[in-house]
C-alpha cells in the first residue's frame, strides 16, 4: 500500500472515530438531562397537591447541580472527539510528519473516552485502530 494511502486510512479511521466520539457524548448528555427533568416534573405534578409547599420544588437547585455537573463531565468526551478529529486532520495536513507524536495523543485521546461511552464503543475501537497504525506508520 502506498504511502500516501496509508496515512489517508489511518487519517480517516481517527476522524470517523473522533466523530462517533463526540456525537456519542453530546447524546448521552442531552438524553441524561431530559430523563432527569422528565422525572423531577413527573414527580413534581404527583406530589404537588399532597404538600401545602408545592410537592418537591425545593430539590430543583441540587437537580440543576447536578445536571450542571454532567453537563460538564460529558462535555470532556465531546472535547475527546474533537481532539481525536483535529489529530487526525493533523496527519493529513502534515503528511506524516510528527506522525508518532499526533499518535500518542490520539490513543491517549481515544482510551479516555471510553470513560465518556467511547463513541458507540464503535468511535474508541476506530481511534485506538487508528492510532496503532499511526504508531507503526513508516513515513
Amino acid at each position: 500500500m502506498a504511502k500516501r494511502s496509508q496515512l489517508v486510512l489511518i487519517s480517516a479511521l481517527l476522524i470517523v472515530g473522533g466523530l462517533l466520539i463526540a456525537i456519542n457524548s453530546a447524546y448521552i448528555t442531552y438524553a441524561y438531562n431530559n430523563i432527569t427533568n422528565s422525572i423531577f416534573n413527573g414527580i413534581q405534578s404527583a406530589t404537588h397537591n399532597q404538600t401545602a409547599s408545592g410537592g418537591i420544588s425545593f430539590l430543583r437547585p441540587q437537580l440543576n447541580q447536578i445536571s450542571l455537573a454532567t453537563s460538564i463531565l460529558l462535555g470532556i468526551g465531546v472535547v475527546l472527539g474533537l481532539g481525536v478529529i483535529g489529530v487526525g486532520v493533523s496527519m493529513l495536513k502534515l503528511g506524516g510528519k510528527r506522525m508518532k507524536t499526533l499518535s500518542i495523543f490520539s490513543l491517549v485521546f481515544s482510551l479516555a473516552s471510553f470513560i465518556y461511552g467511547g463513541g458507540f464503543l464503535m468511535g474508541f475501537l476506530l481511534g485506538v485502530i487508528g492510532s496503532i497504525l499511526g504508531l507503526l506508520y513508516k513515513g
